[in-house]
């Protein structure tokens, strides 16, 4: 019979973790296999893994520690290619998933044979875990979701390249085992973007996605997420791209590369503005550097109004 796994990687977040296991554990589909990877030890975290090992004994739960930590990446690697399941998906610590979320992602999956994997939209909450409509709206249409109607698509990379957010959400993806094996699970590059990594080399890989236009999940909105690191994220994510296309160079099709090199430039250009927001200026002057890279020179006008402005020391008044 198959199996499904869920990865769940922490660190010292015990009570948010709670909330996501026990979102788990009242799966109308349970899973076989649940994978918490620690970064970090943390006593309040043991405790509460153990009681949920005891709560359902069919419910494999095994809880690896990482000290010293491997920091975020390399964690998120151990937790996901440590399942044994032919189905997986990954929870963080601090989001957790409606109850018919594994269900309703496995049944597209064994309809659609085809397809390497199924994502949902979901809610975004407050650190309360107040659901926050507005903000799930907003971002559902910023990321090009409103536009999805549930069904299959082949278009994965393209979609992905072209939205100016991950078009599918990595927390609320159930894969195919034999998908994420091909490509290595998550990749050695882009540490604060794995999921926009992820999913853009599954694309290049021509691997086909089922998107189902219901909100199965809530991703948490608060003051510890990583994604508050700006400089960081926007570094990580030109060193990832450019490390993607070292190393698949050779998967680009039709128009797939003329874009990909548009958002590289844009990502440059993103990093040196960040850079210019935390008063670094050498730095982002020389970042610009990195366009010549891929040649990429088509940027937006209004963006590069932003970053001539702040170097110039104009800044917007608050």
């Amino acid at each position: 019979m198959e199996k499904i796994s869920v990865a769940i990687p922490t660190h010292n977040r015990a009570s948010l973790l709670e909330e996501a296991l026990e979102s788990v554990y009242s799966q109308t589909l349970l899973p076989n296999e649940v994978i918490v990877a620690e970064d970090g030890r943390d006593n309040k975290t043991l405790e509460i893994i153990q009681r949920y090992q005891n709560k359902n004994k069919n419910i494999q739960l095994v809880h690896f520690v990482n000290d010293p930590p491997l920091k975020q990446l390399k964690n998120r690697q151990l937790a996901i290619s440590s399942t044994t399941g032919d189905y997986i998906a990954m929870l963080d610590d601090d989001d957790k998933w409606d109850i018919h979320f594994l269900e309703k992602t496995y049944l597209a999956l064994t309809k659609s044979k085809l397809c390497d994997f199924c994502s949902t939209d979901h809610y975004f909450m407050n650190e309360h875990g107040d659901v926050l409509m507005d903000n799930s709206m907003e971002f559902s249409k910023y990321c090009g979701r409103d536009r999805m109607k549930e069904g299959e698509y082949n278009d994965v990379f393209l979609r992905v390249i072209s939205n100016k957010a991950s078009i599918y959400s990595l927390q609320h993806t159930l894969f195919r085992r034999k998908a994420l094996e091909e490509v290595g699970f998550f990749q050695p590059f882009g540490e604060m973007v794995p999921d926009f990594m992820l999913f853009l080399t599954l694309g290049l890989h021509r691997k086909i996605s089922y998107y189902i236009p219901e909100r199965l999940g809530y991703c948490r909105i608060h003051s510890g997420q990583q994604t508050n690191q700006r400089l960081t994220n926007s570094q990580d994510r030109v060193e990832g791209l450019l490390s993607l296309y070292k190393k698949n160079k050779e998967q680009f099709q039709g128009n797939e590369f003329k874009i990909f090199k548009e958002k590289y430039g844009v990502s440059v250009l993103e990093r040196s503005i960040a850079y210019l927001h935390e008063q670094k200026r050498k730095e982002a002057v020389v970042g610009l550097g990195d366009l010549h890279t891929l040649k990429s020179y088509r940027l937006p006008i209004q963006r590069v109004s932003v970053y001539l402005l702040l170097l110039l020391g104009v800044r917007k008044r608050k």
